[in-house]
């Protein structure tokens, strides 16, 4: 057994046997990896300042930021609010990742009906091309409560620098989905729009942008070293060194508020079908101060990424309510993968 094996299994055990705060925090600080990281720096939006789980791109000398935002709304009812409503929002951010006054808007998010939408979670931003996409899950088109579908739409700025989708969000139709869907990661390869639907199995759909039809183009099983929990999708992939990385997510059993923590680390694929991953990182990517200060939940969950000359920056939120950015050594946090036999 490895010594990252045994140190997995003390957790669990802690667990078992309600491990304080203070103990999961000492086993995470064995845990996770920092050598990769140059900087971490959170990210206040004044008139959102508690909105978390961002997505970002380049846009126009500085980024573009999506964030979620939780928030209580009226009802039809006097004096009544419901308190589960979830909205999506952007921001522009400058060349040093600081807030550019009066950019931050709540986006109009028109999904399951003609209304606008309440309950929509988690986008990832990316580009084909020139074009602005968001991928996000949100309620079916039945508009059965509990369940999520995911949402595809394309954004444009219009006069005046206010976002808007250009269209209503396009419902993703994929044949065997399942009738909770969240966190498909997209990429683009040769101009083509892909997401990773799931990494165990490994299936990998092509998604056309018209219509929002699904077709699986590979399904393969993943021989990948991660005792962490099931991965889930995080950032959209982009070639670095001729080759994809992104960055995910998982989660496992420990005694924190949820239930449970989650970490995320990065893995590394090819370029061309079937999309097999090439190396991992071991061990969880993070330092122990992200897990230790102010995020007693132990949550992390990476949405976004821009690659830059030597360094990959990720946007990602802790504990439900803040947005962090983290700066990677590209070539230390390549160096710390290891690779798989697919």
């Amino acid at each position: 057994m490895t010594r990252f094996m045994i140190m997995l299994c003390c957790w669990i055990s802690c667990y078992s046997l309600g491990a304080t705060v203070g103990e999961v925090d000492a086993l995470m600080a064995q845990l996770l990896c920092k050598d990769c990281i140059v900087k971490s720096q959170q990210i206040n939006i004044p008139e959102y300042r508690q909105a978390y789980n961002p997505s970002m791109i380049p846009y126009k000398g500085g980024y573009l930021l999506s964030f979620r935002y939780r928030t209580r709304f009226p009802t039809k009812f006097k004096n009544a609010y419901r308190d589960d409503v979830s909205l999506i929002g952007v921001v522009k951010l400058d060349q040093n990742f600081k807030v550019v006054p009066k950019t931050a808007q709540i986006l109009n998010i028109v999904s399951y009906s003609s209304d606008y939408s309440l309950t929509a979670e988690d986008a990832r931003l990316f580009n084909v091309g020139n074009r602005i996409f968001i991928i996000f899950n949100d309620i079916p088109m039945l508009n059965i409560q509990g369940l999520n579908a995911m949402y595809l739409a394309e954004l444009v700025e219009e006069r005046g620098g206010l976002f808007a989708l250009k269209d209503q969000a396009k419902p993703l139709n994929y044949l065997y989905a399942r009738a909770v869907e969240k966190n498909w990661s997209p990429f683009v390869a040769d101009g083509k729009l892909y997401v990773i639907y799931s990494d165990h199995p490994r299936v990998i759909l092509e998604v056309d942008v018209n219509t929002g039809y699904c077709q699986e183009v590979t399904r393969s099983i993943s021989h990948r070293n991660w005792d962490l929990g099931e991965i889930r999708g995080g950032t959209p992939a982009y070639l670095v060194n001729d080759q994809f990385l992104t960055v995910f997510h998982s989660s496992f059993p420990v005694a924190t508020s949820k239930g449970r923590a989650y970490v995320m680390g990065a893995y590394t694929f090819d370029k061309e079908p079937p999309f097999a991953i090439h190396a991992m990182t071991p061990n969880p990517l993070g330092d122990p101060i992200d897990y230790s200060q102010n995020n007693a939940s132990k949550v992390v969950f990476p949405g976004g990424m821009v690659v830059e000359d030597q360094q990959i920056h990720v946007a990602w939120g802790k504990a439900d309510y803040q947005i962090m950015i983290t700066t990677f050594d590209t070539k230390k946090l390549l160096e710390s993968m290891q690779e798989l036999h697919e």
